[in-house]
């Protein structure tokens, strides 16, 4: 089980949908879709003569959802990415609280800090430096990561780490 949260508007879902369908989101659809409590995508994934099924919860950032993620945090929940828009300050504030809950609920799942729509060189506001403190200061057990789910950049690398 992954878990894939954060800030409202942080790339979560576009995130786990470009892994799970290898696409880019549907550039016609340019409305924000909130996601509301939970979202569920599987995964199958083959690795030599291993078959893994992967459970990726991506959970709404709203501050009204996070008694959603709570009981989703468990013991078996292998892996907690938390996905920070670096397109957004106030994205990368909001990480630490992620990062804690992830830690109090699952001390045992590995905990990653995404750095999110990293194709928008031009736009970014949350710098590399910045994003690795949080992520020291937070106690995230993964090395940092970017990605992009418009090009695709770092979305595989990521979940072969996993």
């Amino acid at each position: 089980k992954i878990l894939v949260c954060g800030s409202p508007r942080s790339g979560k879902s576009a995130l786990v949908a470009r892994y799970a369908t290898g696409l880019s989101p549907d550039p016609f659809l340019s409305a924000y879709l909130q996601t509301l409590g939970a979202e569920l995508v599987i995964k199958h994934v083959v690795e030599g003569e291993n078959r893994l099924s992967l459970h990726l919860w991506s959970v709404g950032g709203h501050p009204r959802y996070r008694s959603t993620v709570t009981p989703l945090l468990t013991d078996d929940t292998a892996a907690v990415l938390v996905t920070v828009d670096l397109l957004s300050a106030s994205s990368l504030e909001d990480a630490a609280v992620w990062v804690a809950l992830a830690k109090e609920h699952c001390p045992t799942a590995i905990v990653y800090l995404i750095g999110t729509k990293a194709d928008e060189t031009d736009k970014i506001t949350v710098s590399m430096p910045e994003l690795a403190k949080v992520a020291r200061d937070a106690g995230a057990t993964a090395p940092l990561k970017t990605t992009s789910a418009r090009t695709g950049a770092g979305v595989t690398d990521l979940f072969a780490d996993l």
